[in-house]
């Protein structure tokens, strides 16, 4: 329940009060409907009014309330108790990350980079739902218990385009600002990823990036200056940090990371060489735990290493292997433990316990002969223990009932048992002494009973005689020590009565001889005689009573005495010391009051006299001085202290010299300030300082220093358009070096004016990017020439994010563009040839292969696309029809097979068994060809291999073509030589190379109607030449035809 504040807000009910702040309170409290904790934030009564402040809070509300990422704050409600809003999130346990960076907690590099990448994560998402954050810092980062990082507070952020702030209005943490807030421009998501930048660096180094002595210089730090390098602060840090945060707090957003996305993928690299490196190092320190046996060590180890990477193998090997060493080493620790245990229970005769300890050690090792050969020693010791233990009780119980004999009888038995029983011996002589202490006491009883009887006569030595012969004895009899403390306290009393007659006699005669100390002196020394003694006591108080009265009569007289005289001294303040004296020891004597108020009285008389003179004094020294304020000081301080006609007189006249000296020195110092600022060209805040004094004190001198500094300032201004004309006329024709120079130069004399150095810092840029520019395109033209046209167009792209696209940089790029579209038109022209031959070949798929490879850049060129997507369409239909006709090839291959192997078909059924050669697709059929033809195929089947000298693929395929075509040539001319006829009955096909022709041993063993069949078995044509062959197959169409 909380201290103070409400119990329920809504639905929910309060637990307490977590956090306080100017704005508002948090509370913890809990749905009672589902169980949940959540985090309720309430606005005060002091802000509520406010409307900016009620807006900021419906802000965050808004923005937050739409965001579902498990690094960002989750807003479950939103309510209004009693005119006051609350808002409803998730409940975070944890710390924030700025608790983190003040205490200075050291964490792990890869621990810090995961904290920034999670936030990162957070951010990419909310500026995927068009929500820019603006308060990026490490009080809105929050980290909770299991490592997750949580994104809060965005009451400032920005939904989509919409403007939440007024012109001139800063709002969020100034060390963590982008320059384009402070500067009042655009913000957008890089502005959070600016502040992510701060937040990156401050947590590596625990130091801000950008601070200074106030807000204002901070504010200039971040606009204008470079973060301090790392190494400054980090011994050691991998080199890939410099670059992120050079980029990540870049001034200018286009040079910024685009995207929180960005930025995490950076650090997830450099998170990741962490880890590898960290894992590395984990793994050769527990192999050298494990090589030195120190299991626990390497155990922790490779916890700390699986922390970091969970998936590896090494690393749970290891793991289950020290784990099996440290049970084993604990067995054997947790045995050796048991055995000591046993031997010190041993030690203490605990034998049971020893037996226990055995038992559970034997439990954990019932090899272990040494441990079985002890617990048998210990059960044979505790069996005579046993035995030992029943004769000593049955002896201490004889011993208990006072029969001494038995009991003496029974420890004897004992101890031929065990004659080393420390407990048997003991309890031996136990018994014999009982039995000699009778005998003794009965000696006693006799003498105690004679020393009773001299007591009782008040013959008190007599006593004291028998009762130090019964205490020779035994002095610690019964009765003895009492004895003889009665009879020594009965002697001792008769002395006593004596010295105190003799001492009261003496007092008394003191006290009636006025000697009043004598008197205590004797009371007190009897008193340490005889303390408490009451006679004693009333005589001593008397004499004291009576001494104090006497000294306290001198004491005062004296005081005074010694008072008068100082009086009359004119020594008034020190005759007050001897009365307060006295007075501090009886304050209640009235002689001592009325001295002092007599003289009291006139030492303050002498004081407020002599303070006036010192007042008055110190007033017209300061005044003298021209000290104006330390004197009307003074005299106001003193006027309070003590009223006097004196003071005002004197405070009249400082306050109107401090007038009169304030106002000419006012104008004294406005007029040297204005000549200073003159002097220096500033003249506008001179004519502003003299303006403002002049409304306050008229002054003629001053009039006149104004009109001189307006005169000045048209001069200035007029001077300075004079300059800025010239140079604007340079930049116009071109001249930025000379424009530059005569910039700079006249910089020195309107050096107050912003508008040279705008108009230097423009001209600079142009030649920054003239400059730049001729260094790009003369690389872009290098690259064109190696046809590299990505390495081209990405200088281009470089020096557009730097410096635009200007008129030269679009002349450029369209340059690229033509001569990427030629080069993109001699890539496709040379595939849809290449493609051409090799359907022609029936090399379908190596045809479909190359024109996928020049995809992408057949779109640069739309007069081909027709071709392209034709050819490809063929190719595409060609290898579907070759994968079908092997399909149906190898099922009737199959079924023949299956037919023969059961010898179930008839001499009919064999002739009309379909063949077992792929059947061919339609349309695919050429002519014979002749040598002619096929060395043509072969000629451009090798420069295809020429073209793609890297395709191990290709290369493959166009070998195997140009072999088989070798081979057909050679046959053909084989034939050719030894009929001088072509092709009667050895007839081959373009064809053959994918698909050979049936040998004359395959045709024997088929049956004749199988080798007939016209569905399964065609003819292998024949061709005059090249393009017949092409056109007959119908795979050429008619803009890939060759002349």
């Amino acid at each position: 329940m909380p201290k103070s504040g409400p119990k329920r807000l809504g639905k929910y009910e309060v637990l307490e009060v977590v956090g306080r702040g100017g704005m508002g309170v948090v509370y913890k409290a809990v749905d009672p409907e589902i169980g949940r904790l959540v985090g309720i934030k309430m606005m005060t009564g002091k802000v509520i009014s406010d409307p900016g402040h009620l807006k900021r809070f419906y802000r965050e509300a808004q923005s937050a309330g739409k965001l579902r990422h498990p690094n960002i704050v989750t807003i479950y409600d939103l309510g209004v108790q009693e005119a006051t809003p609350y808002l409803v999130m998730e409940f975070l346990e944890g710390e924030s990350l700025d608790a983190l960076i003040r205490c200075g907690r050291a964490i792990s590099l890869e621990e810090k980079l995961n904290i920034v990448i999670q936030a990162c994560n957070a951010l990419a998402y909310a500026h995927e739902q068009e929500i820019v954050h603006r308060d990026i810092k490490p009080g809105n980062v929050m980290l909770l218990k299991d490592g997750t990082v949580k994104l809060v507070d965005f009451g400032i952020a920005r939904i989509g385009r919409e403007h939440v702030t007024r012109t001139g209005q800063l709002l969020g943490s100034i060390q963590y600002m982008s320059p384009e807030q402070i500067q009042d421009s655009p913000v957008d998501s890089r502005t959070d990823i600016f502040s992510t930048g701060v937040m990156l660096y401050q947590l590596l180094t625990y130091q801000l990036p950008f601070e200074g002595k106030d807000a204002g210089e901070t504010l200039l730090k971040i606009i204008h200056d470079p973060p301090p390098p790392l190494g400054r602060f980090l011994p050691v840090y991998p080199p890939e940090l410099d670059d992120i945060m050079q980029r990540v707090l870049a001034k200018n957003p286009d040079e910024r990371y685009q995207t929180a996305t960005d930025l995490a993928f950076d650090l997830s690299h450099v998170q990741e060489r962490l880890k590898r490196e960290r894992v590395s190092e984990y793994l050769d320190a527990v192999e050298f735990s494990v090589a030195e046996g120190q299991w626990v060590k390497a155990k922790e180890q490779l916890v700390q290493l699986l922390k970091i990477d969970r998936q590896n193998a090494r690393a749970g090997d290891l793991l289950r292997e020290v784990q099996q060493q440290i049970q084993k080493q604990q067995r054997s620790e947790r045995i050796r433990d048991l055995q000591s245990q046993a031997e010190q229970a041993i030690a203490r005769d605990r034998l049971d316990e020893a037996l226990r300890y055995l038992d559970s050690a034997i439990g954990l090792d019932e090899t272990n002969a040494q441990l079985r050969e002890l617990r048998d020693s210990v059960r044979e010791k505790k069996k005579r223990t046993d035995q030992m233990s029943e004769l000593l009780a049955r002896a201490k119980s004889a011993f208990d009932t006072e029969d001494l004999e038995d009991a003496l009888a029974t420890v004897k038995q004992a101890l031929a048992v065990d004659s080393e029983s420390r407990d048997a011996r003991e309890l031996h002589a136990v018994i014999a002494k009982e039995l000699a202490e009778r005998t003794k006491l009965k000696q006693i009883q006799t003498l105690l009973d004679e020393a009773r009887k001299q007591i009782s006569s008040r013959q008190f030595t007599a006593a004291l005689d028998f009762l130090r012969k019964a205490e020779a004895l035994d002095p610690n009899a019964p009765g003895v020590s009492d004895f003889m403390a009665l009879a020594s306290t009965g002697q001792q009393q008769e002395r006593r009565r004596k010295e105190l007659e003799e001492v009261g006699a003496e007092i008394e005669e003191a006290l009636n001889a006025n000697n009043y100390r004598l008197a205590c002196a004797k009371a007190a020394d009897a008193l340490e005689k005889f303390p408490n003694e009451r006679g004693l006591l009333k005589l001593k108080a008397i004499a004291d009573k009576e001494r104090e009265a006497t000294e306290k009569r001198m004491y005062v007289e004296g005081q005074i005495s010694l008072a008068r005289r100082l009086l009359e001294e004119k020594k008034p303040a020190e005759a007050l010391l001897p009365l307060e004296q006295a007075l501090a020891r009886y304050p209640n004597e009235f002689v001592l009051q009325s001295m002092h108020s007599l003289i009291t009285e006139t030492v303050e008389r002498e004081q407020a006299e002599q303070f006036k003179a010192q007042i008055i004094q110190q007033a017209k020294d300061a005044i003298r001085r021209k000290a104006y304020s330390e004197a009307i000081e003074i005299l106001q301080a003193a006027q309070r202290q003590t009223p006097a006609s004196e003071f005002d007189d004197l405070l009249q006249f400082a306050e109107e010299e401090a007038a009169s000296f304030a106002a000419r020195n006012k104008i004294d110092a406005a007029a040297k300030e204005a000549h200073r600022l003159m002097s220096a060209d500033e003249y506008e805040p001179a004519i502003e300082l003299l303006e403002t004094v002049l409304k306050e004190v008229d002054d003629e001198e001053l009039r006149m220093v104004l009109a001189d500094a307006r005169r000045h300032l048209e001069e200035f201004n007029a001077g300075l358009q004079e300059v800025l004309a010239t140079a604007r006329r340079l930049v116009h024709t071109e001249r930025h070096g000379e424009a530059a120079k005569f910039l700079e130069a006249q910089a020195l004399r309107y050096n107050q004016s912003p508008e040279i150095f705008r108009l230097l810092e423009q001209v600079n840029q142009e030649r920054r990017r003239v400059q730049a520019f001729s260094t790009v395109k003369e690389q872009a033209r290098e690259a064109l020439a190696n046809s590299d046209f990505d390495v081209a167009l990405a200088l281009l792209e470089k020096h557009r994010a730097e410096f635009g696209d200007g008129l030269d940089a679009q002349l450029l790029q369209r340059e690229i563009d033509v001569k990427q579209a030629d080069a993109a038109r001699a890539a496709v022209g040379q595939a849809l040839q290449d493609c051409r031959i090799l359907l022609i070949v029936r090399c379908y798929q190596s045809a479909l292969d190359i024109l996928d490879r020049v995809s992408r850049v057949a779109a640069l060129v739309p007069d081909m696309q027709q071709a392209y997507d034709f050819a490809r369409a063929n190719a595409m239909a060609a290898v579907e029809r070759e994968r079908l006709s092997n399909e149906r090839y190898e099922l009737v291959k199959q079924r023949v097979a299956e037919a023969a192997d059961q010898n179930t078909l008839s001499n009919s059924q064999w002739v009309t068994a379909p063949s077992l050669t792929p059947v061919p697709s339609p349309g695919q059929e050429t002519e014979l060809a002749n040598v002619a033809a096929l060395e043509s195929v072969l000629g451009e089947v090798t420069l295809i291999a020429e073209h793609y000298p890297g395709d191990r693929k290709i290369q493959s395929v166009v070998g195997d073509v140009r072999h088989r075509l070798t081979m057909r040539i050679a046959a053909l001319r084989q034939v050719d030589g030894a009929c001088g006829v072509e092709g009667a009955n050895h007839q081959t096909t373009v064809e053959g190379v994918v698909h050979e022709p049936p040998s004359p041993a395959d045709t024997a063993t088929l049956p004749a109607q199988a080798l007939t069949d016209g569905e399964a078995r065609r003819a292998w044509p024949r061709t005059e030449k090249l393009p017949a062959l092409a056109a007959a197959s119908g795979l050429e169409p008619p803009m890939l035809a060759t002349s």
